[in-house]
């Protein structure tokens, strides 16, 4: 029953942490760990629950898969290897999905489908339609590629609901990636589970961290989906054109991104191994190895505590979490399917560790979401840089309070 406590811990963190305490919405809250502990009863005790959800991932999976026959006519035997390089692969999928987004505007199909599929979570959840369409999507297609349906309604939108859209981001993992980590040996179900309960739990976080403002917290209107901005294209090529064009500028700012935050981030992990080896050495330690990802490992140590992790593997899921948190969701992935592999994991921290791990929430992830949004809608670039770092934290609590539902319901 330790994981309850993790769940009014993280839920009381959210509201120490909140920017305005008086203005959150419990009712949100309280449908959000509601829809939560539904979702973990379904995907984690009943059979057909999970098969039925499973067959929504191939779905998924196989419409972004189409971008792989461009990238492999555009790029040849590079992109066709057994190991992709991540910026062809990122570039293809959003290149595609952005053209595709954009014909559905220009033919007014995308609208009027999003209107309809966000009309019941939005009126039970109390926020906004984008926030739910937002949240729900990245959980299928990705934390960027979530969102390119939405560009048109980005000018429109408040702070609150972009950290929301963030959050979200950060919480999930796309459904292509969910099969790909199932191949690894991490159990499908668990990622499964996770991936969706993060959908619930990404809005309730980031409506605790950030309610919406007073004039958007009353008002009918601001829950509404705002009109989208009116298609430039002349006609169904056109559009293609220019959805393709954009799809280009925002992989190009993603990837630039990347490329900066991941190096800074090797530089520091360099900095901390060579001070490791001179505190060895003044105090004749052995095999300090300091490391980022070591050092976040020993602070989550506690914390996978909390979430329901034996203490005798908690430093093992800390250091799951700490080079998730770090590098990226893949490598950690690979550590633990490594476990899994040499059996050197009880199922209980199994479960919490896929659970935990199943979301983008990392440094990189910051780099992604301010490098692709910045380009969507450039002169709010100081706000989403201002909101990346505090929406990773988001997603990661979002992380946590799932895990501990897959905790109570293992």
């Amino acid at each position: 029953m330790i994981s309850l406590l993790g769940i009014v811990l993280i839920l009381l963190i959210s509201w120490l942490l909140s920017s305005n305490r008086n203005l959150i919405n419990y009712r949100t809250v309280l449908f959000s760990l509601f829809l939560q502990a539904l979702l973990a009863f379904l995907l984690l005790k009943l059979k057909a629950g999970s098969k039925s959800f499973e067959l929504l991932s191939r779905v998924i999976s196989k419409i972004v898969s189409f971008s792989d026959y461009g990238g492999k006519f555009a790029f040849g035997d590079l992109y066709d290897t057994t190991k992709i390089i991540f910026a062809l692969k990122i570039s293809a999928a959003i290149i595609f999905l952005s053209a595709c987004f954009s014909v559905l505007y220009y033919l007014k199909i995308i609208d009027p489908f999003l209107r309809l599929v966000s009309s019941v979570l939005q009126k039970f959840l109390q926020v906004s339609s984008c926030e739910v369409l937002a949240n729900t999507s990245s959980a299928l297609v990705g934390q960027v590629e979530s969102v390119l349906p939405l560009r048109p309604y980005f000018s429109k939108l408040t702070q609150e609901q972009f950290f929301c859209i963030m959050t979200g981001g950060m919480a999930t993992i796309s459904m292509a990636l969910l099969a790909v980590y199932s191949s690894y040996g991490i159990p499908s179900k668990y990622l499964l589970a996770a991936n969706l309960m993060a959908i619930p739990s990404g809005i309730l976080i980031s409506k605790m961290l950030m309610p919406d403002s007073p004039e958007h917290a009353q008002g009918a209107p601001s829950k509404n989906l705002p009109k989208p901005e009116k298609s430039k294209a002349v006609n169904i090529i056109e559009a293609l054109i220019i959805g393709a064009q954009d799809g280009l500028k925002i992989s190009v700012a993603v990837v630039t991104m990347i490329i900066a935050l991941v190096s800074i981030m090797g530089m520091l992990n360099f900095c901390l191994f060579k001070l490791g080896l001179l505190l060895e050495k003044i105090f004749l330690l052995k095999n300090l190895n300091l490391s980022l990802e070591k050092i976040m490992g020993l602070f989550f140590c506690p914390i996978a505590f909390v979430l329901g992790v034996p203490w005798e593997e908690s430093f093992k899921v800390g250091s799951l979490i700490g080079k998730k948190l770090v590098l990226n969701e893949f490598l950690a992935f690979l550590d633990l399917a490594r476990l899994i592999k040499e059996n050197n994991i009880s199922p209980r921290a199994l479960i919490i560790s896929s659970f935990v791990l199943c979301g983008f929430a990392n440094f990189g992830s910051v780099a992604i979401q301010t490098g692709a949004f910045s380009q969507m809608l450039p002169e709010k670039q100081a706000l989403f840089s201002r909101l990346g770092l505090k929406s990773m934290f988001a997603g990661l609590l979002a992380s946590f309070l799932s895990a501990c539902w897959a905790a109570l319901f293992f």
